[in-house]
C-alpha cells in the first residue's frame, strides 16, 4: 500500500483494494464513520462560542497546550472510532442496509438512501438518550455527594 499523498487513481485503487482485502467493507466503513464523526465534532469543537474571546481558547481547552490538545484529539479518535464501530454494526444488522454494508455496495446504500438516513438518525437518537441519561446520572450523583 502506498503511503505516498500523491497517488494516481490507480494507485487510490490499489490501496482500497488492499485494505478491503485485510479489513473487508465493514472495516472501510468503520474507518469512514470515524472520520466523519471525528471531523464533524472537531469541528464543533473549534466553532467558537459567544463567550470564547479566543481562538485558542476553543483549541486548547486547559492551558497545558499542544500536548494536552494531541491527547484530546487522539481519546476523540478512539470515541469516534467506537461509536463507528456501533453504526456500522447497527447497520449490518439492518434488513435492506446489511448486505449493501456486507458486500461493500455503495451504490445499493444510495439507493435505499432514505432507509440509510433513517437508521443513521435513528443511531444518533440513541446516542442523545444515552448522553442525556449520563449527565442526569451525573448531575443526581453530583446532588447526593453535596448533600453528604
Amino acid at each position: 500500500m502506498s503511503d505516498n499523498f500523491d497517488l494516481t487513481a490507480e494507485e487510490q485503487q490499489n490501496n482500497l483494494r488492499e485494505f478491503m482485502e485485510v479489513h473487508g467493507p465493514e472495516g472501510f466503513f468503520t474507518v469512514y464513520f470515524r472520520q466523519l464523526l471525528y471531523r464533524y465534532v472537531k469541528q464543533e469543537l473549534k466553532s467558537a462560542a459567544d463567550d470564547v474571546d479566543g481562538v485558542g481558547e476553543q483549541l486548547y481547552f486547559t492551558n497545558d497546550g499542544d500536548q494536552l490538545l494531541t491527547e484530546h484529539r487522539e481519546d476523540l479518535r478512539d470515541q469516534c472510532e467506537v461509536r463507528a464501530r456501533e453504526l456500522v454494526e447497527d447497520l449490518t444488522e439492518h434488513p435492506t442496509l446489511g448486505p449493501a454494508i456486507t458486500n461493500g455496495d455503495i451504490e445499493a446504500l444510495d439507493k435505499h438512501q432514505e432507509e440509510f438516513v433513517d437508521a443513521v438518525h435513528q443511531c444518533f437518537t440513541d446516542w442523545k438518550s444515552e448522553g442525556i441519561q449520563l449527565l442526569e446520572d451525573a448531575e443526581s450523583s453530583n446532588a447526593e455527594d453535596q448533600k453528604q
